[in-house]
């Protein structure tokens, strides 16, 4: 059976009603695309959330809820739940704010998600700050990124997620 991203999935997420969109099935994340024209592969390597829409690559042919992508997920709904817990205002500005507030609010959002992909198995801090440094316009020195990971790494992030139904 194949699946149909021209509709989005929803998704049960803490009491919450999260939608999944394929980034080329919103209009709103193809003009983003023009906008953030230096961002090299935004429609087709990022994976972005912004308040309780995830939007996922236009290369994914399967389930964005399938096992594949379950660390991804993981990852993104942290994002779901900073967005509740900072505003979509203060997310705003942290992504796209004054230098010194962006790189130092960019990094803290950023912390417990790449944290939550490396405990998961994902990365390792290396590669995790590496990536950082290089897709996210260097936030902090990649030497201090990969230092704070080694430091939390076995911190409990007190974070899981249970889907609690989906549908299309």
């Amino acid at each position: 059976m194949s699946y149909n991203h021209s509709r989005p999935t929803y998704i049960k997420f803490q009491g919450r009603t999260v939608k999944l969109v394929r980034k080329d099935f919103s209009t709103f994340m193809k003009a983003l695309n023009i906008v953030l024209f230096w961002v090299g592969g935004f429609m087709d390597r990022y994976w972005t959330t912004i308040g309780d829409t995830i939007y996922y690559p236009t290369w994914i042919t399967i389930s964005p809820l399938s096992d594949s992508f379950k660390r991804i997920l993981g990852h993104e709904l942290m994002h779901v739940e900073q967005f509740h817990k900072y505003g979509k205002f203060l997310m705003a500005l942290g992504y796209l704010g004054p230098p010194f507030f962006f790189f130092t609010f960019r990094w803290k959002i950023e912390q417990r998600p790449w944290l939550y992909s490396i405990q998961n198995g994902a990365y390792t801090p290396e590669v995790a700050a590496g990536i950082l440094h290089q897709a996210y316009a260097r936030p902090w020195p990649k030497r201090w990124m990969q230092a704070w990971f080694e430091k939390h790494i076995n911190e409990d992030l007190e974070f899981s997620y249970d889907i609690a139904g989906y549908w299309q």
